[in-house]
């Protein structure tokens, strides 16, 4: 009974001490230093995102979409998760970007072994949203 006590603890402090994601803000409370609108830098992939809060807008030149944006940081990064953004060849229809100084930074597809594209209009590898205002 001891041993499976002394095991229960040490799972328990392993799981806890090993997580370190944290939710900046899924309500848009303290979203506000995020606020903004976010403009791609490559001139032949338009995009632009609006975040408010817990909600955003993106535009490119083949969707007009808003829906909840969710902030979490995980040990020193910083990730935006675009809940239910949609890509019909991506299954996941959740996007992540990571945000690096003032830059929002989203994967655009994969290589040979994991193969999806998130937006098709763009042909870029990754997509550089930077804060304009």
């Amino acid at each position: 009974m001891r041993y499976c006590v002394f095991v229960l603890i040490v799972l328990i402090t392993v799981c806890c001490v090993s997580n370190k994601r944290t939710i900046v803000s899924s309500n848009g409370d303290n979203n506000s230093m995020f606020n903004g609108i976010y403009q791609s830098k490559n001139d032949d992939c338009f995009m632009m995102v609006n975040i408010s809060g817990s909600t955003y807008e993106i535009r490119t030149q083949h969707q007009d979409k808003r829906g909840t944006i969710e902030i979490k940081k995980e040990d020193k990064s910083i990730f935006f998760h675009f809940i239910n953004l949609y890509n019909k060849k991506y299954l996941d229809k959740n996007v992540k970007a990571e945000f690096i100084n003032n830059t929002i930074v989203i994967q655009n597809y994969g290589n040979d072994l994991n193969r999806y594209v998130r937006f098709d209009e763009c042909d870029s590898k990754y997509i550089e949203l930077k804060k304009i205002n």
